[in-house]
């Protein structure tokens, strides 16, 4: 559910070309792994950041059965979650 995870899901290829999926482009600065950014180090490149964002490292959190997400957005999490078959 996390929008990282779900640019991730739209560009692993499709076994059916037929297949109709839309791409995420992940716009901003790629953070550096030696001084990642404060906050959610996935803030410089997520499309639902926020100044809070910069603020509080998000903790991980279970939001369905089995499934985590560490974002301080929640109420966006079911909102934009990838469709899977």
């Amino acid at each position: 559910s996390h929008p990282y995870t779900q640019a991730l899901l739209a560009a692993s290829p499709k076994p059916d070309p037929e297949m109709a999926t839309e791409r995420i482009a992940l716009k901003g600065d790629i953070p550096s792994p030696i001084s990642p950014p404060s906050g959610c180090v996935f803030r410089t490149r997520c499309p639902h950041a926020i100044e809070a964002c910069a603020q509080t490292v998000p903790p991980l959190e279970e939001i369905s059965a089995g499934h985590y997400s560490a974002c301080i957005r929640k109420e966006l999490l079911s909102n934009t979650a990838v469709a899977r078959p």
